[in-house]
């Protein structure tokens, strides 16, 4: 019987705190099952500050 392998991309995230050693082990076991590991976090959008109730900014 035939059997077809389904690819899933995944990507794989480190702790910034996380110890180098270990870095490069989550790095080696993301590339040995075929992940993508990406070194640094989205950046995420700053929220967009709502207008004042009243207009204009408290003294």
């Amino acid at each position: 019987m035939h059997q077809t392998q389904h690819t899933t991309p995944c990507q794989v995230h480190a702790h910034p705190a996380l110890q180098p050693q270990l870095i490069f082990e989550v790095r080696r076991l993301a590339r040995d099952a075929g992940c993508q590991y990406v070194s640094r976090a989205h950046r995420r959008a700053n929220a967009a500050s709502a207008p004042s109730p009243f207009g204009g900014d408290a003294a």
